[in-house]
């Protein structure tokens, strides 16, 4: 019998913990690596995992208010964190408001859910707190002009 076909929910949620995941590990890499214990151990993972600043593609204000079709600027402005671009395409969203999701992109069609569980990875990774970020976001959307980190 074939296996049934995954939701893109399904797999936008499949993604979500696994790349939770992957940067809970690069976050305890950098404890671990501030405490100079296990220099073996560490080698390793950094071999396997890599550093933190080199996970993902960008981080960058995305403008999407010209797209066709009605828009609202509190939507459609928003700061993200790509983990990768194409198909699929995963990516945490920053809204003004505060909002954080992960979405998961995929040739047309797209899911999102909460993405509250990175917040510490963003903050690490931004040297920014998600408060300033939605500062920023509604900065952008005021002015048009993208901010600067």
């Amino acid at each position: 019998m074939k296996e049934k076909e995954k939701s893109t929910i399904e797999r936008c949620k499949e993604a979500k913990e696994s790349r939770l995941k992957d940067c809970q590990i690069l976050l305890e890499l950098e404890e671990l690596e501030n405490t100079g214990d296990c220099p073996l151990i560490l080698e390793k993972l950094r071999y396997d995992y890599g550093e933190i600043n080199e996970y993902g593609l960008s981080c960058d204000f995305a403008d999407f208010s010209k797209e066709e079709g009605p828009t609202d600027d509190q939507q459609s402005r928003f700061f993200r964190f790509q983990f990768s671009w194409g198909g699929p395409q995963e990516e945490i969203r920053i809204y003004s408001n505060g909002n954080i999701q992960f979405w998961f992109l995929d040739w047309g069609v797209g899911e999102h859910t909460d993405g509250t569980e990175f917040t510490d990875f963003i903050e690490h990774v931004t040297g920014q707190t998600v408060e300033e970020i939605s500062q920023k976001v509604q900065e952008y959307i005021n002015t048009g002009e993208e901010p600067k980190f």
